[in-house]
């Protein structure tokens, strides 16, 4: 998330807290032994929410290979000076 952050994403950034806050309250779930249970325990209404945050992410509104060169590249060309 930091990374997101630095480089500008911040769509994708609040897509990743959004599909977080879905499942959030699975968290301290005793029933959960492994990552993939977590869809066992989801309401329609969840995970509709994150097939539509899923597809967000996709689109790539944000640029993120483009935004992480530009990042990287200017961080490079400062290290040069």
């Amino acid at each position: 998330m930091r990374a997101l952050h630095a480089i500008g994403a911040t769509q994708v950034l609040d897509i990743i807290k959004s599909a977080y806050g879905c499942i959030e309250d699975l968290e301290e779930d005793e029933r959960l032994t492994q990552l993939w249970d977590i869809p066992r325990f989801l309401t329609t209404e969840q995970e509709q929410q994150l097939d539509a945050l899923d597809q967000q992410f996709w689109n790539n509104e944000d640029q993120i290979p483009q935004k992480a060169y530009g990042y990287s590249h200017g961080k490079l060309n400062m290290l040069s000076l």
